[in-house]
């Protein structure tokens, strides 16, 4: 990978891992909650209805309860809304506070609880994927290609087309190929081979016909490695 598409992959997998972490307090802490909660009998008062910043509108129930340590009657407003009320108006539910601040409270309930966390744990872990993959792809490759090097067959195919890939641009720039065939004698099955990028005309250096070094595996020849290494060190 280039400089700058490592940057940009860089960027979502320490955004994933800074949300993780975020993701993992949360996660403990309401865990610390749960620890330390009482349970109430609790009745839904109210509905209140907040607007997000897409111009939903989201029910938020507004809940009353008597805290059993010392008697006084406790109003909080839900921390989890939804487009469509899931409580109405007078329904009793279950409530949970922290025993230290009843008006730190929650409906019993599982998204009540955990929908914070999931959500914010769940979205760091699609960043940092996201940020790790092309790492991860290209560790792999590297592993196979030094493999090939080492242990690989060494065979040779004739070139027989050097182009630009114009699909492909990284800072304004499209990589070059050269595309290698070689007949299998054994089995007289033909392998059409794909070099890595090459970041400049190599045509200069390689010609149509001319043959190059081919590190196969044995078992599967779709993992291969042409040897371009013979050209000279590009200027990236």
């Amino acid at each position: 990978m280039r400089k700058r598409v490592k940057i940009f992959f860089l960027f979502f997998a320490l955004v994933g891992a800074v949300v993780l972490i975020m993701g993992f307090i949360w996660v403990r802490q309401t865990q610390n909650f749960l620890d330390r909660s009482l349970e109430a009998n609790g009745v839904v008062i109210d509905l209140s209805w907040k607007q997000d910043s897409e111009g939903s509108w989201y029910a938020y129930p507004v809940l009353r309860f008597v805290d059993e340590r010392t008697g006084e009657e406790i109003t909080v407003v839900s921390t989890f809304g939804s487009v469509s009320p899931i409580y109405s108006v007078g329904q009793e539910v279950c409530i949970i506070y922290d025993s230290q601040n009843p008006y730190n409270a929650k409906i019993k309930s599982f998204w009540d609880i955990w929908f914070g966390p999931i959500i914010v744990t769940g979205l760091s872990c699609i960043s940092l994927s996201i940020g790790l993959t092309p790492f991860v792809f290209d560790f792999r490759k590297r592993r196979m290609v030094q493999y090939l090097k080492t242990h690989g067959e060494i065979v040779h195919g004739k070139v027989k087309h050097i182009f630009q890939d114009i699909s492909h641009t990284e800072e304004g720039q499209s990589p070059w190929h050269i595309i290698v065939q070689w007949m299998n004698p054994a089995s007289g099955r033909v392998y059409v081979f794909r070099s890595d990028p090459i970041w400049y005309d190599p045509s200069d250096f390689v010609k149509i016909g001319e043959e190059l070094e081919i590190r196969i595996d044995p078992k599967n020849p779709k993992k291969h490695w042409i040897n371009i290494d013979i050209l000279p060190k590009g200027e990236n």
